[in-house]
């Protein structure tokens, strides 16, 4: 898998250990891998895990990261076609376990719509949402998964209604989707150094995730409070747009660019007050399908659509200023692909076009 094109797996990061891991996904020719990789950050190095192989060939699912595990929502298999089946993995073994079946927007018996979901969650629960394609059993349920039990349950009515479009909870993966703390891993921080007595923190941050646009297109921009499971609509977007890209940190999350239609504004959410402005600052070139990164000091949106033109471009955004600033371009241009990261660097791994699919760039924000 080291040396192939991948597109469409999932990743999810242990942030307490430092590591990352990259699972499923297709090559260009339609052939699926069930293969797990795993990036530690401190060393930069990226192993294929040989023990830990996923039960089948996953693409398009949905994962989020709970504090000892990664939880993998299947989507489209080749081997099955739609599935709604849920595995977790174990992050101090490398093994996966199936502990039940997705439930809130899918057929049970065929996991439709359980394609391109969308998650966040805290260090106690996960949310699955949305879905892509238009069907019977699209709806506004929400999948909640308790971390300490395995316990999977639907949550009705969750997910209001995206405004109009073909249909209303139509809302897929490439739509803008942050919480109010890094990664959307609430409470969760780096590993403390030891000291010779112990010591508490109070975070003190509501725990409360926010989705803006999405497929339809849409325009709503949707928060979710983990601490009561209700979804509401808090505004919108100053357009319909989906394929944006996300970023943020403990205060603000921001939403820029987008694909239908081509963008490069960046728009700014404050959380304590669910209040949306347009920054003055703007990327440097308008582009969709791109994929963002960052820690508590600056944001950074890399590659997109139009690839030809703009797929190599790299853009920073500190948000002591919220002004825009162009790197150095990427190594090869890429799109539809996944970004993981901690405090300290971020990556952009797979996507699409080759030779994109098969490599792993590095920022390190301090540089």
């Amino acid at each position: 898998w080291n040396t192939e094109d991948i597109k469409d797996g999932m990743s999810t990061s242990n942030l307490v250990a430092g590591t990352g891991y990259y699972t499923g996904g297709i090559t260009p020719g339609w052939s699926g891998r069930s293969h797990t990789e795993k990036i530690t950050f401190a060393t930069n190095t990226r192993a294929r895990l040989p023990g830990s192989n996923y039960p089948y060939t996953p693409l398009a699912g949905i994962s989020v990261g709970a504090p000892t595990s990664g939880l993998f929502g299947s989507g489209y298999t080749l081997n099955y076609g739609y599935t709604s089946w849920l595995y977790k993995m174990t992050y101090s073994t490398g093994t996966f376990s199936n502990i039940g079946n997705t439930l809130g927007t899918g057929n049970p018996s065929r996991g439709e719509q359980n394609e391109r979901k969308g998650g966040t969650g805290n260090t106690e629960k996960g949310y699955f949402y949305g879905g892509m394609l238009d069907g019977p059993y699209m709806g506004s349920n929400v999948d909640k998964i308790i971390f300490s039990t395995d316990t999977i349950s639907s949550v009705p009515g969750m997910m209001p209604t995206a405004g109009p479009g073909s249909n209303p909870y139509q809302r897929t993966i490439d739509y803008f989707s942050a919480s109010a703390r890094t990664n959307n891993r609430p409470n969760v921080a780096d590993a403390p150094i030891a000291t010779p007595t112990p010591s508490t923190t109070n975070f003190g941050i509501p725990e409360k995730g926010y989705i803006a646009g999405g497929q339809g297109p849409v325009s709503t921009i949707s928060k979710l409070d983990m601490s009561s499971d209700t979804f509401t609509n808090v505004g919108t977007l100053n357009e319909t747009n989906r394929r944006i890209g996300g970023f943020g940190n403990l205060t603000q999350g921001y939403a820029a660019g987008g694909s239908s239609p081509i963008r490069s504004w960046c728009q700014k959410l404050v959380y304590s007050t669910d209040t949306r402005t347009e920054l003055t600052s703007q990327m440097q070139a308008a582009r969709g399908y791109l994929k963002a990164i960052g820690n508590n000091t600056a944001g950074y949106v890399g590659g997109g659509t139009p690839q030809s033109s703009h797929g190599t471009k790299l853009d920073k955004m500190p948000y002591s200023n919220e002004t825009f600033s162009s790197l150095p371009t990427m190594p090869a241009s890429r799109y539809r692909y996944a970004s993981l990261g901690n405090q300290t660097q971020g990556y952009f791994a797979g996507g699409y076009p080759s030779p994109s699919m098969q490599t792993v760039n590095k920022i390190t924000y301090s540089n």
